[in-house]
C-alpha cells in the first residue's frame, strides 16, 4: 500500500487568489498571514487508493476573514459576505451578507460587484432593484469579470 501525502494548502491558496482577484503583494501577504494562522485545517488521510480527506474550520475562516475585512480588505469582505450568505461558519444572515458584499463592491472588487448585482436581482438582504442590479453587474463586467460579462450578454 502506497501512502500519498498531498499538501492542499497551496492549491487552496491558488484557488482563493483566482476567485478573489488578488493582484498585489500586500493582498497576497494578507492571505499568507491568514493561512499561517490555520484558518483552513487540512487533514491528510490515506487509504489503499490514496484518497485525501479535507476538513475546513469554517468558524476559524470567518474569524480571520472578519479580522481582515474590518481593516478594509475588499476580498476578505467579499468572503465574509459569502460566509453569511451560505451560512457556513456562521448562521445564515442575508442582511449581513448584503452589507459585507456592498462594502467590497464599493471598493471595486469585481466578484463582489457581480454578486451584489445578483443580490439586488433576487432581493436577497435588500429590496429587489433591477436598476441597481444592472449597475453593479456593469461595474464588474467593465473590469473584465467573465460571469458579469456573460450575464449582460444574455440580458441584452
Amino acid at each position: 500500500m502506497n501512502i500519498i501525502r498531498i499538501s492542499l494548502l497551496p492549491i487552496f491558496i491558488v484557488m482563493l487568489l483566482q476567485h478573489a482577484g488578488i493582484t498585489t503583494a500586500s493582498e497576497l501577504e494578507s492571505v499568507k498571514n491568514a493561512a499561517k494562522h490555520n484558518f483552513i485545517l487540512t487533514q491528510n488521510t490515506s487509504t489503499d487508493r490514496g484518497s485525501v480527506d479535507i476538513q475546513i474550520d469554517h468558524a476559524k475562516a470567518l474569524y480571520w476573514f472578519l479580522k481582515s475585512a474590518k481593516q478594509g480588505f475588499a476580498p476578505a469582505q467579499y468572503f465574509v459576505g459569502r460566509i453569511y450568505y451560505e451560512g457556513t461558519g456562521a448562521p445564515k444572515d442575508d442582511v449581513k451578507a448584503f452589507l459585507w458584499m456592498q462594502k467590497s463592491a464599493e471598493q471595486g472588487h469585481a466578484p463582489a460587484q457581480d454578486f451584489l448585482g445578483d443580490m439586488y436581482l433576487r432581493g436577497i438582504g435588500t429590496a429587489m432593484d433591477e436598476v441597481k442590479a444592472l449597475f453593479w453587474k456593469r461595474k464588474a463586467a467593465e473590469q473584465g469579470y467573465p460571469p458579469a460579462q456573460e450575464f449582460l450578454l444574455g440580458y441584452i
